[in-house]
């Protein structure tokens, strides 16, 4: 009775905590991605899809850089015992820096677009009305990183759920209209209104704060940290894209093109869960200084994580086949034999690789997880393209399945090597 009633507390601190509202932030703006597949592949028809997710992947490798990884950056340096001021130095620096990469990227691929050959031609409209998207994106995410620097996870839930709410509302009065270009312009719409909230608010707590500079062995630092956050990032972020851009240049089927896109909408808010507890508890183990505390604390997140993984992953699947069809309607009743492979790549991707890799991060390792990203991306791209050759669009799940568990050892390897290595130089 007295481990119940411990249990019991515990849950209720981390429901009333910042972490259920994590939680309910990123599963709502992961909301909009579903919602806007749902009503393009209600009203559209396929190939329509196929041009919009095309124009979608090629952009997800730009978001992959972050814009430098200075938004994320912000979380390391912007500690209690810096000034605000300060901490208004390095936001600005993280906007103007990574928004001008971000921009630079994105009107590089326009333009690159244009002059080389892609399976998807008609892609390429959309390439130019998404082209500030990113841009707008980055800001959004660096201000929602300074809120979390402050430590209002109810605003950084409430924004996520504004602009859910704002895109879907939107979806369905533009898409009907304006048919797949709605679907874009309700995306501006919303990030534009939250990224204004988010300013706004910035701007009032930090009312009548002056802003000091950094030095510029600061922000040289700050740059390399940005960097090292980036590229453990920007690889291992890659690996489902690069599924979904070797299934366009590989098969070359707008018919497989979508049912793969629909068949892992839902598998994919897997890594939400995992991340959103790592985003919770990424500053609290980067505040411990004891190996050993760290060590027992990580096992704990995993094991509770992997059995909250386990359990959504058996319902995901029993209900695949009524899901699909019920929210994309019959012509979508094919992708369900994609889903359940699907359903189990994400699953031992998140269940075993996702919380060292997140954990090795907030202890110091940041440059360990990018050449593992590094290594990972490279022979998961090489295992996808001959796996799915051979065995097609499945393939893409016995690939994935191999580079997680390997690069998974080696993390939880590093990991425990480093929590021992952190008493020996206590």
């Amino acid at each position: 009775m007295g481990n119940l009633k411990k249990v019991s507390v515990k849950l209720k601190s981390l429901v009333f905590s910042g972490l259920s509202y994590i939680i309910f932030g990123n599963f709502l703006s992961k909301g909009v991605a579903l919602l806007s597949s749902i009503l393009i592949a209600r009203f559209v028809d396929k190939s329509e899809y196929a041009y919009l997710s095309y124009a979608d992947n090629l952009y997800q490798y730009i978001t992959l850089f972050t814009g430098l990884g200075l938004a994320s950056a912000l979380l390391v340096v912007c500690t209690p015992d810096v000034s605000i001021g300060k901490h208004r130095s390095y936001l600005g620096n993280s906007l103007k820096y990574g928004g001008i990469f971000e921009f630079s990227a994105s009107l590089l691929l326009c333009i690159g677009v244009q002059f080389i050959s892609i399976p998807f031609p008609q892609a390429r409209k959309y390439m130019w009305l998404l082209l500030l998207y990113p841009l707008i994106t980055y800001v959004f995410n660096t201000l929602q990183s300074y809120i979390r620097v402050k430590r209002n996870n109810k605003l950084y839930a409430g924004l996520g759920a504004a602009q859910t709410i704002i895109v879907g509302v939107l979806s369905i009065a533009l898409v009907i209209f304006l048919d797949t270009i709605g679907v874009v312009f309700s995306r501006y719409i919303a990030v534009i209104a939250v990224t204004v909230i988010a300013a706004l608010y910035i701007l009032k707590t930090d009312s009548g704060v002056a802003v000091n500079k950094i030095s510029i062995e600061e922000q040289k630092k700050f740059l390399l940290l940005g960097l090292s956050l980036m590229f453990a990032n920007l690889f291992s972020g890659m690996m489902p894209i690069n599924e979904t851009f070797i299934v366009n240049n590989l098969i070359k089927d707008e018919i497989v093109t979508a049912n793969f896109k629909v068949a892992g909408i839902i598998p994919s808010m897997l890594p939400i869960i995992t991340s959103s507890v790592m985003v919770y508890y990424f500053p609290i183990i980067a505040a411990m200084k004891d190996g050993n505390d760290i060590k027992k604390k990580v096992q704990r997140i995993a094991f509770i994580n992997g059995a909250i993984i386990i359990a959504v992953t058996a319902v995901g699947i029993l209900v695949t086949p009524f899901g699909i069809s019920f929210v994309y309607g019959q012509k979508y009743a094919d992708a369900a034999g994609i889903s359940y492979s699907l359903w189990a790549m994400r699953a031992v991707n998140t269940v075993f690789r996702m919380v060292p890799l997140n954990v090795l991060a907030a202890i110091g390792e940041a440059k360990f997880n990018a050449y593992v990203s590094v290594a990972t991306c490279v022979a998961h791209a090489a295992l996808d393209y001959i796996f799915i050759y051979n065995w097609g669009v499945n393939g893409i799940a016995y690939a994935a399945i191999i580079v997680y568990i390997i690069s998974a050892v080696v993390l939880w390897t590093h990991f425990n090597k480093s929590c021992e290595n952190m008493n020996e130089t206590a």
